[in-house]
């Protein structure tokens, strides 16, 4: 790590660090000297300077009704690290101390939900790559009618198979339809997934839905305007599982 990388660490900006370099190769000079050393405006380097003072890093005199700017030295330095690692610790001892009144103050309730929309087949496909990130068992309401031909076959055929390649568990609920019973049919399709059927009634899942980790994916595959989106917050994926738990065990 280069030493500008150090002073970045500790706060400070390009322009301040650029400044600071300069200070301690001149020693103890006016700003007109500074200023030409870094080829910026005197007066931005008279603000950079007053900021550093600010921080401890440079000290000032008059001489001659001139202000002089001193930089501090390598192990004045270490000192000032060290009086702000002291001084954060004073900090987090008196959060400490006041901690009670936050928790009294804060809401655990306020939504922290995130909204992402895909469109097209490329978005789709996005979203069919966060699906397979699942760390748990995927819980899926499927209606294979509605991706059984055309280029959107080939993305749910490469879902497919890239789940079984990762071995993710998948429970779906499964429209009932002749399309279906024959994609399901393949045995390799069926690997890792338990399905359960249920009968149209005259209503069709009009697109898929998928609840997996914290998140809930809905892909729609109408053509022409194939879209999706990926909706994360514990909270609504939490509810959603236990709806489709429902569903799962209903006879």
């Amino acid at each position: 790590m280069g030493i500008e990388d150090i002073f970045k660490n500790f706060g400070l900006n390009s322009k301040q660090i650029q400044v600071l370099m300069a200070s301690m190769e001149l020693g103890s000079q006016p700003v007109s000297t500074i200023a030409r050393k870094t080829n910026l405006n005197r007066t931005t380097v008279y603000v950079l300077l007053n900021e550093l003072a600010k921080m401890g890093f440079i000290s000032k005199f008059s001489k001659l009704n001139v202000q002089y700017f001193t930089p501090a030295s390598p192990s004045d330095i270490i000192g000032i690290i060290k009086r702000k690692k002291d001084e954060y610790s004073r900090y987090e001892q008196e959060l400490k101390l006041i901690l009670p009144e936050l928790q009294s103050k804060f809401n655990p309730y306020i939504s922290k939900s995130k909204v992402n929309c895909f469109e097209g087949s490329v978005g789709i496909k996005n979203v069919i790559e966060d699906i397979l990130k699942s760390r748990t068992e995927i819980f899926a309401y499927k209606n294979v009618d509605c991706w059984i031909t055309g280029q959107a076959y080939e993305i749910m055929k490469d879902f497919d198979a890239k789940r079984i390649s990762r071995k993710i568990e998948m429970k779906a609920v499964v429209q009932d339809t002749p399309d279906a019973r024959a994609y399901f049919s393949d045995a390799k399709n069926r690997k890792f997934a338990k399905i359960k059927w249920i009968k149209s009634a005259g209503q069709k899942f009009a697109n898929e839905i998928y609840i997996y980790t914290n998140k809930i994916a809905m892909i729609s595959f109408t053509t022409g305007s194939m879209f999706g989106v990926i909706i994360e917050a514990d909270e609504n994926t939490q509810t959603q599982k236990a709806v489709f738990d429902l569903a799962w065990r209903a006879r």
